[in-house]
């Protein structure tokens, strides 16, 4: 918890850090932990699997997505504890994103919107992990930098 860490150096940093955030105790939204949600992520992982993949990029890109809902719901605690911020500014779009029907002409756009979305949550959620295991995520920012 390397904001928390830092804080507990300065309890005024502390005030102003709890003040202005939603990270710690009773504060804490829940999200990936609600039944409702597990079941959209995992309806969305099933049909993720259907995607056709015309390209090298493509299939990347669907394999990332598929990888990360699947870590979210592996661990929808901790996913919760360590992604405040998105969840209060980005859940409403990635749940948006998870249950808006798509032409088949407009998947690629929505696919990459998604992938976007993902990305944000997965690098808080990197930010509160140790260091053994960002290499998915390290592989992700390779992703996002060549393509």
């Amino acid at each position: 918890m390397l904001l928390r860490g830092f804080a507990d150096n300065d309890s005024l940093f502390v005030q102003e850090l709890t003040k202005s955030t939603l990270i710690l105790g009773d504060n804490m939204k829940e999200f990936f932990n609600l039944e409702t949600n597990k079941d959209i992520i995992a309806d969305y992982i099933k049909m993720a699997y259907r995607f056709e993949s015309n390209n090298e990029f493509e299939k990347e890109r669907n394999g990332h997505i598929v990888n990360i809902l699947t870590f979210m719901t592996n661990d929808p605690q901790e996913w919760d504890k360590n992604t405040q911020f998105n969840i209060s500014d980005t859940s409403s779009q990635l749940k948006a994103a998870l249950t808006k029907n798509q032409s088949e002409a407009e998947r690629n756009d929505r696919l990459n919107v998604m992938l976007v979305i993902l990305f944000s949550f997965y690098s808080e959620y990197q930010l509160y992990k140790s260091i053994g295991s960002t290499e998915h995520y390290f592989n992700l920012k390779h992703f996002s930098r060549v393509t």
